[in-house]
């Protein structure tokens, strides 16, 4: 007789070690469900991104061939699509588990809605990432440029602080959390997340330091595929004096090689997402997770 899988306690106090251990117990629970929803939602994108990205990496050895530019923006785009429609699948599934009894049952049909939901809660707030970082890119190099002709000196300093202080981004990786979980607005997801990323700094670098290892290694295996292929290919292309599109075979392996790569990558970013939401539910409990705003909203709402 098959043992039963207990289910994952969401809210509660974990050290570094609790919070791979919980992250690695719930990948393992969900394995099958993750593998399906990736099969019918991000394998589609995976396809279609690896036409670009396919030709991208053909366009390093034969870039007459291809329009680099285009390639690489629709890609990125694509990229981006993928990475907001599985942080929404990843928080959707936390979301339905966290509310059952038992850690079995949970469907792709009963989640559809929520997914997409999640999903453009993942999108508005990586826009608003990006637009935060392009806006403060664009006035560090301003003032940069402002003190460098002053002094050189004050240029470099301020360049370096600069660039320290992109480093406090880590403080963030809290909000997606606190925007899906908790349906915290994303003012408050952003407060919340830097006051207690500072408070935990300790757990906060130890979980992304070791989850984010954890997650390389498993991407970095998918990776292989595409790198022996290219290689093999470029090595055969020089060989002959061919052109390298003219090498069919290799040229259907690479494709292939390119979706496993890229299902690999956001699949396996699956696993740091799961770990910033244990990070998340360690230290804050519920109570804390709602903020004011949060609260009103919620009374406004009944």
């Amino acid at each position: 007789m098959n043992k039963q899988p207990q289910k994952i306690e969401f809210y509660r106090k974990r050290g570094v070690s609790d919070i791979l251990s919980a992250s690695i117990e719930f990948f393992k629970q969900n394995f099958l469900l993750l593998l399906k929803v990736g099969a019918c939602i991000l394998l589609p994108i995976n396809i279609l991104q690896a036409i670009f990205a396919n030709n991208t990496l053909m366009a390093l050895f034969d870039p007459l061939s291809y329009e680099y530019d285009a390639n690489y923006f629709v890609g990125v785009g694509l990229n981006l699509v993928s990475y907001c429609v599985m942080t929404g699948v990843i928080y959707t599934i936390l979301l339905h588990y966290n509310k059952r009894d038992t850690p079995e049952g949970i469907t792709l049909t009963d989640m559809l809605n929520d997914i997409g939901r999640n999903s453009l809660k993942a999108f508005t707030t990586t826009l608003l990432f990006l637009l935060l970082i392009a806006l403060f890119t664009f006035l560090g190099a301003i003032l940069v440029a402002v003190a460098y002709a002053v002094s050189p000196a004050a240029g470099i300093l301020i360049a370096f602080f600069l660039i320290l202080c992109l480093f406090l981004l880590i403080f963030t990786v809290q909000v997606y959390p606190l925007r899906i979980l908790e349906n915290a607005g994303i003012t408050d997801s952003f407060i919340t997340s830097i006051r207690l990323g500072i408070k935990n700094i300790g757990k906060l670098l130890g979980t992304v330091l070791l989850i984010g290892l954890l997650t390389a290694v498993c991407q970095g295996v998918f990776s292989i595929p595409a790198i022996i292929v290219m290689v093999t290919r470029y090595i055969l292309g020089i060989a002959d004096s061919s052109s390298l599109t003219g090498i069919t075979g290799l040229s259907i392996l690479q494709y292939i090689s390119v979706v496993l790569l890229q299902f690999g990558s956001i699949f396996f970013a699956l696993f740091t997402m799961t770990g910033i939401a244990y990070y998340h539910s360690s230290v804050c409990d519920q109570a804390e997770a709602l903020t004011t705003t949060h609260v009103v909203d919620n009374f406004e709402n009944l």
